[in-house]
Formats: C-alpha cells, sequence, structure tokens
C-alpha cells in the first residue's frame, strides 16, 4: 500500500498534467470562478498605464499568468516570457524570479522536470535578493514539489523543511500547512509513520480557514492510511469518512478513488468482504476513468486479497497479475513487492511450488532494493535535518561574532584615537614612545585577527580547521603551543565526530534488524580503559576526577558491541557531570555475574526521559552542563546492543542528584 503524496499525483495522462500543480494554485487563488477572476485580471493589466519601470503592471502580470497553470501551460509558458522581458527592461528583481518560477511550473506540468530545476534554481536566486517573503514561499514550494516528482526525497525534503522554517518565520499559516503536508507525504513514502504522523497533525492544526477544505480533505485521506497500515482501525474509519465526504462535494476523483480503496483494506481487516467489495467496485470505475494506473495496481492489490479470502485462488492470482502490469507501468516498486508476494502465497495455496520460488525470489530482489533505496534515503534525510540544524545555528553563531567584530572594531578605534589623541598632546616629542605605543596597537590589532579567525575555523569542520590553523603557523600568525593545542582540540573533535558516526551507524542498522553480535570472551577492564583514553581531552577539560575500583575478569560479548556500550556510557557521564565533578567506575563480582557500574553526580534523568530512551525509537538530544551537543540517540543504542547481547543492565538515577548504570555479565 503506498502513502498517497500531498503534492497531487503525476502519471503521463494528460488530465492529470492540468491537475498535478493544483498545490500552486492553493497558494495563488481559488479555483472556483476561474474564468471570472482572470476576466477581472485582464481588465485591471489594460487599466494600468503600460511603462517598463512599473512594478504594479509588472506583478498584475504575474497574476495573470498564474492563472494558466490549471489548463493552458502554452499561455503559461508565454506570459512567464513577456514577464521576463519586462522585468530585464526595468531591471525588476521580484519580477525576473516571478519569472522564472512560472517557467519553471510550466515546464514540470509536461514532466520536462530536469529543466525546470533549471529555472526553478533561478528563480531561487532571485527570490531570495528580495523582500517577497510570499514569492519565496512559493518557489520553495515548486522546488520540492520538482524534486519530490524526481523522486529525489532528499532534495524535496530539504527545501520542503527550509519553506516550512520561512513560513513559520512569516507566520503564513496557509504555507505552514502546505509544507507540514509535502514533508508528512515524504516520510510516508518512506514507510516512517511515526515521523510522518506529527507533520500531518500539525498541518491540520493550522488548516482551520473554510477555504482550506479540500486540503483538510488531503491530509485526512493520508492519515487515514496511515492509521490503516499500523491497524488504528476506528481512528482510520472516522478520518477517511471525512475525508470521503469532502471529496464527494468537490469532485476530486483521484482522491475519492484513494480513499475508496482505504475504506476497503479497512474492511478487510475487519472481515467485512462485501463492503470491501462495494467499494473496490467504486474505486475500480473512478480509476479506469482517469486512466491512473497506480490507482489501479492498489485496486487490483485489493481485489486479490479479497478473492484470497473467498477461498477463490484462481481470481485473485488473475487480479495479482494484472495489479502488476498495472504496477509495472506506473513503475511502482512497492506495489510489484506486495503482487510478488501475492503471488508466491496463491502459488503455495495451489502447491505449485516451482511458481512459488519464482515469486519468492523476485519478492525478496524488489523487497531488498526497496529496502536498501528507503535506508538510503532515510539515513540522507537525517543527514540533510541535522544540516539544516547546524545551518540555522551557524546564522546565528555568525550573527553573534559580527556583533562581536563590530564591538572590537570599535575598541579599536577607540584605542587608536585615543593613541592620536595622546600623540597631539605631548607634540609628538618622543618619537620613540611613538614607536612603541604603534607597536602595541598593532600587536592588538593582530591579536584580535588571531582570535577572530580562530572562531572562523571553529565554525567549519574539525578537518577544514586543522588545515587552516598549519596554514596561520606557517605565517607565523600563531606559534608552535597554538597549533599544538588546535591539533588537541582537532583530536577530540575528529573523535567525536568518529563516535557520532558510529552511533548513527549501529542506530541505523538496528532499525534494519542488520545487527548481529559474535560473543567472544574480553577482559573487561582493558576494553574499559581503552575507551576511557578516548575521552582524555573532555576529561581534562571539564576537570572531571575518575575514582577507579577496577579488576580483571572476563565477559562473553561482541567486542566492537562492547566498545560503543562504553563509550556511550563514558561519553553522557561526562556529558551530564559539571565541572571539576567525580565519575566513579567499577568491575567486581557477585556470584555468577560480573558487574560493571558507572556513576557520576551529574543532572539526572528524569522518569519520562528514561521511558523515552527505553520505547521511543528516538530521543530529543538534551545539551551537557558545558551545552554539550548531542544526537539522542546515544543511550538508545547503547542499550539496543546490550539488550541484543543478552545482558541485563540497570539505570537509578534522580534529578539533580546524579545517575548509575549498572550492567550484569554472565562471569566465565
Amino acid at each position: 500500500m503506498l502513502l498517497r503524496n500531498c503534492f497531487i499525483p503525476f502519471s503521463t495522462n494528460k488530465l492529470w498534467r492540468k491537475i498535478v500543480f493544483t498545490n500552486f494554485l492553493l497558494t495563488s487563488f481559488l479555483l472556483l470562478g476561474q474564468e471570472k477572476y482572470r476576466d477581472s485580471i485582464r481588465l485591471k493589466l489594460k487599466s494600468i498605464e503600460v511603462t517598463t519601470n512599473d512594478s504594479l503592471y509588472i506583478s498584475t502580470l504575474n497574476e495573470y499568468a498564474r492563472t494558466f497553470i490549471q489548463e493552458n501551460n502554452d499561455s503559461l509558458l508565454f506570459y512567464a516570457e513577456l514577464l521576463g522581458e519586462k522585468s530585464r527592461a526595468s531591471h525588476n528583481i521580484l519580477g525576473q524570479a516571478m519569472s522564472f518560477l512560472n517557467k519553471g511550473t510550466a515546464l514540470a506540468t509536461v514532466g520536462k522536470f530536469k529543466e525546470a530545476e533549471i529555472e526553478l534554481t533561478k528563480a531561487l536566486r532571485f527570490g531570495k535578493t528580495t523582500n517577497n517573503g510570499i514569492i519565496l514561499l512559493k518557489i520553495y514550494n515548486a522546488i520540492a514539489l520538482n524534486n519530490f516528482l524526481l523522486k529525489d526525497y532528499t532534495k524535496a525534503f530539504t527545501y520542503a523543511q527550509e519553506g516550512l522554517y520561512l513560513a513559520k518565520k512569516e507566520n503564513n499559516k496557509e504555507m505552514i500547512v502546505l509544507f507540514n503536508m509535502n514533508i508528512g507525504a515524504i516520510f510516508g513514502i518512506l514507510e516512517d509513520n511515526d515521523v510522518a504522523l506529527p507533520y500531518f497533525k500539525e498541518a491540520l492544526k493550522f488548516a482551520d480557514e473554510p477555504s482550506q477544505e479540500f486540503t483538510k480533505a488531503m491530509v485526512n485521506t493520508n492519515m487515514a492510511r496511515l492509521y490503516e497500515k499500523i491497524d488504528s482501525l476506528e481512528i482510520a474509519s472516522n478520518i477517511v469518512d471525512l475525508a470521503t465526504s469532502t471529496m464527494k462535494q468537490l469532485g476530486a476523483k483521484s482522491w475519492l478513488s484513494y480513499n475508496y480503496i482505504t475504506i476497503a483494506h479497512i474492511a478487510l481487516k475487519k472481515d467485512s468482504l462485501d463492503r470491501a467489495a462495494d467499494y473496490l467496485e467504486k474505486s475500480n470505475r473512478l480509476s479506469k476513468e482517469l486512466e491512473d494506473n497506480e490507482l489501479l495496481a492498489e485496486n487490483y492489490l485489493a481485489l486479490s486479497r479479497l478473492a484470497i479470502a473467498n477461498s477463490q485462488l484462481s481470481i485473485a492470482k488473475e487480479h495479482a497479475k494484472t495489479a502488476m502490469v498495472y504496477a509495472e507501468s506506473a513503475n511502482s516498486i512497492a506495489n510489484r513487492i506486495i503482487g510478488e508476494k501475492l503471488l508466491y502465497q496463491i502459488a503455495l495455496e495451489q502447491n505449485d511450488t516451482k511458481a512459488a520460488l519464482t515469486h519468492l525470489e523476485s519478492y525478496q530482489k524488489l523487497s531488498e532494493f526497496q529496502i536498501e533505496t528507503n535506508v538510503h534515503s532515510k539515513l540522507l534525510l537525517l543527514e540533510a535535518t541535522s544540516r539544516f540544524q547546524k545551518d540555522k545555528q551557524l546564522v546565528v553563531e555568525t550573527r553573534t561574532q559580527q556583533e562581536e567584530e563590530q564591538s572590537n572594531t570599535l575598541v579599536i578605534v577607540g584605542i587608536i584615537l585615543f593613541c592620536l589623541l595622546l600623540l597631539l598632546f605631548f607634540g609628538f616629542w618622543n618619537h620613540k614612545r611613538k614607536i612603541e605605543e604603534n607597536k602595541k596597537l598593532d600587536h592588538v590589532v593582530n591579536e584580535k585577527q588571531k582570535i577572530f579567525s580562530i572562531i572562523g575555523h571553529d565554525l567549519t569542520s574539525p578537518l577544514n580547521t586543522l588545515q587552516q590553523s598549519i596554514e596561520l603557523y606557517k605565517s607565523k600568525y600563531i606559534t608552535e603551543e597554538d597549533l599544538r593545542n588546535t591539533l588537541d582540540r582537532m583530536k577530540g573533535g575528529i573523535n567525536h565526530s568518529s563516535f557520532t558516526l558510529k552511533n548513527m551507524q549501529y542506530w541505523a542498522k538496528s532499525q534494519i534488524g542488520e545487527l548481529k553480535p559474535d560473543p567472544t570472551e574480553i577482559n573487561l577492564e582493558d576494553i574499559l580503559l581503552q575507551c576511557i583514553s578516548h575521552f582524555k581531552s573532555q576529561i581534562d577539560e571539564k576537570n572531571i576526577e575518575l575514582e577507579y575500583e577496577l579488576a580483571r575478569h572476563y565477559v562473553v560479548f561482541d567486542k566492537e558491541h562492547l566498545v560503543v556500550v562504553l563509550e556511550n556510557l563514558i561519553s553522557n557521564a561526562i556529558k551530564f557531570t559539571p565541572t571539576s565533578g567525580k565519575i566513579s567506575l567499577k568491575i567486581k563480582t557477585n556470584n555468577s555475574n560480573v558487574i560493571f557500574s558507572i556513576c557520576d553526580k551529574g543532572v539526572g534523568i528524569s522518569a519520562t526521559t528514561l521511558k523515552e530512551i527505553r520505547e521511543a525509537e528516538m530521543v530529543n538530544p538534551y545539551p551537557g552542563t558545558n551545552l554539550e551537543k548531542g544526537t539522542g540517540i546515544g543511550l538508545k543504542t547503547a542499550l539496543i546492543l546490550i539488550d541484543l547481547n543478552k545482558t541485563k543492565y540497570t539505570i537509578d538515577s534522580k534529578i539533580n542528584k546524579g545517575t548509575c548504570i549498572s550492567l550484569l555479565f554472565n562471569a566465565i
């Protein structure tokens, strides 16, 4: 089962090419009364005195051009070109941005996505130089849509997220709804239902205008399918009924067909076979009328399930084969996977072993490809999210740095003026004193430049910082001691990056079931001391005292897994221990167990956070006592690995009192 994307579905059918960009219209004007609206704009154009520098004429021309988005691509292109000519002649940057936006829209409408990307990139470049938030939001939406249709979900997500950030900054409810829908659709297609649902819920929260009735129905349609997939059938049923009622009133046949399939899925799960058959018949009729191959594929897959439920295996087989034809035509791998699985099940029921093996092999190949693609996209989205947050933080830090630079510049100017006044006051009678004062002033300027340089390098990656520090040393801007200090920090930064990357790798593998332990006998004390050495710079930086009570004991555990577990426990203890605090590490025996414990007297973990760590897939990261950043998956990853290696653990924590985590290994 696929999630229906809120960007509006695209196919090669001409009908869909006319309505694929309905979401553009959601940000422009209502579909109802289109001709009357266009006539009023045409009259407005005629009433305006046409001059090459008339901004009102250019904005009105853009408004008129966009009335053709739905139904006349040639007219849209013509007026987009005319808009570009007028804007270039009058050096109107906003008009040029609107021209490129309209050309990109026109190209994407006919499936020329690569060409559209070129025009939309130009639109974004011009749009960023204007102060028009609405146009910039429309450009972000158009680029996100174009990348979605190219199935580049990472780019689509990145631009949609940028748009959402700007929409919230502009307090534009309409666009907040649209971008939340689009991001939710991306995660829904990648089967991240728990991530997708909050975006759809936020979209509904902001869709509180009567004009957004269709938008709310689209959101409810997708939420219903998500709830059906996680077997929350009553919620799904209530939501899909609301969406279906709206789609009937608006005559949105594609969405109505999709809702009928969802209702049929719910009915099949409730064993209401007659109801399922009734709605699948309605959906099939609409899908054929629309010539939508993807909807037809979903419909016949559901019909195949219905036939299996009625013990009609021959009919089920024919329906599944028909679905496969439509799925291949629509290039829908997800539906092909479902079709191969159904054909495999049917072949088993018919005792056709050869056919069953053939379908099983195809099912496995397609599934592996889909899993690999989805996992890769999810990791890229995680990276994009992280990069997005870092970029926003960089903007804040850069602004702060600029303010500091301005303040320091004023200080330097003040010093210069003071020195000049002194020189004037003493009448330049002491030439040697003047030289010494100038040397001191130059030293102050050089020191300030050195500080600014170090701050600038700290905002980049550890490797770039290391490279640039070496260049500064060669130029004698920093001493050997400065370089050594920089190298130490870079080593810590690189170690932390490696540590974070390792956590991401193990967490990602745990999400797709690829973690398999290779237990072996390990000297626990040796591994622990090795892990502690990796955090020497952080321990020294916070002046933390380590209290040891260790003994040499062997335990059975996957060696690489144990390193990740211990590094995460040590990292968290350091992170949440205040400066000059204490961390105790103990290894002791108790009957048949070797017990390792790490205790700190830091900020502690609340009961709610502990519950999230044990139960949630992702945990919101909390800053350390020195505002150290985290990913929110470190301790979660450690606990996953502990469970995987069949080892027990306890967590005893109190707010502002500290945390003690103990691992109970089987003694050898």
